[in-house]
């Protein structure tokens, strides 16, 4: 016949499972914490690779109206309006070929440049509904 268990037995047991279960819980707690920073991290890079973009577009920007402006310096005088009108007018030439010119030129550097994008645009979106607890948080 087993050994009845007494009052302190009984007492030490759920001490110890209090314990067990207090130690999960921390950790527990600890892993979310750290999934959490892991997910916010993550975001975080997005929008600094997305802002050094935008920097780089606005210096490619100034750049090429730099270039224009160095090779026939009046256009500095122009408004914004004449300088649209001036561009469309030349560009769009038949006679000038201008923009068949730059397409050839640039042939399948817009889907390399969109399948990036949508690429980054679909890590964010995962990333945000992880943040807001709508996926499970899988070890990356």
């Amino acid at each position: 016949m087993a050994k009845k268990k007494t009052f302190q037995e009984y007492t030490q047991e759920a001490l110890l499972e209090i314990e067990k279960t207090e130690a999960s819980l921390k950790q527990a707690k600890l892993e979310k914490e750290q999934a959490e920073h892991r997910i916010q991290r993550s975001l975080n890079y997005l929008d600094t690779q997305k802002k050094k973009k935008r920097k780089a577009r606005t210096h490619l920007l100034i750049q090429k109206g730099a270039a224009i402006e160095a090779i026939c310096k009046d256009t500095k005088y122009l408004t914004e309006a004449e300088f649209y009108q001036l561009m469309d007018e030349l560009l769009h030439d038949p006679a000038c070929k201008f923009c068949d010119v730059v397409h050839e030129m640039v042939r399948g550097r817009a889907e390399t440049v969109e399948a990036k994008e949508r690429e980054l645009e679909e890590e964010e979106a995962i990333l945000k509904a992880m943040q807001r607890g709508e996926l499970p948080q899988g070890d990356e």
